[in-house]
């Protein structure tokens, strides 16, 4: 038998839900080192501010554009983490997804003036590790495995017109790792 823990949360306009999958009291053998968490978040309103700081109000000699109702920097609507492990005696595992939408990376870029916004993307991340001794560790961890693509937007009307800026990988990267604890 399967059962959930669910835990939430709303404060202000962000609201959290945790899911945590918990088997029976006698789970079948093989799935006793079994773990999982899914966890999201999401803004419930729509939460703005302008572009502007009071030392740097819209300068048409500057061509300087205000933009009013941007989201809040670096605040994406909606988010979600899910997560799976396994641990048994000297072994450990982990492989989780995160992927968050689209968010304002900055309300005024330097060289151009202008909104610029993250799309949203998500992230395959994973490692396995060994207690080889009381006190060393091994293991091997893989980041970005899925080469997500991380592509920008600059925001040039009010209305909301977007053009790419820019579009990079940061490329996957795996580790070996040992860790001693004295």
């Amino acid at each position: 038998n399967l059962h959930v823990y669910v835990d939430g949360a709303c404060v202000k306009n962000l609201c959290h839900i945790s899911i945590v999958p918990l088997l029976a009291a006698v789970p079948p053998a093989w799935s006793v080192s079994l773990g999982a968490d899914i966890a999201t978040i999401s803004s419930d309103k729509d939460t703005t501010e302008p572009n502007l700081s009071p030392d740097a109000p819209g300068d048409a000699a500057q061509n300087v554009q205000a933009f009013e109702n941007l989201p809040l920097e670096g605040l994406s609507k909606h988010t979600m983490n899910i997560t799976a492990l396994y641990e048994k005696d000297k072994i450990n595992a982990r492989l989780a997804y995160n992927w968050r939408s689209e968010y304002l990376l900055t309300t005024r870029d330097v060289i151009t003036a202008l909104p610029i916004f993250s799309e949203g993307a998500g992230y395959l991340d994973a490692s396995i590790f060994y207690q080889a001794t009381d006190n060393i560790q091994v293991g091997f961890q893989a980041t970005n495995i899925t080469d997500t693509e991380s592509v920008t937007q600059m925001q040039v009307t009010p209305e909301g017109d977007r053009r790419t800026r820019g579009v990079f990988v940061n490329d996957s990267r795996y580790s070996f790792i040992v860790r001693g604890n004295f």
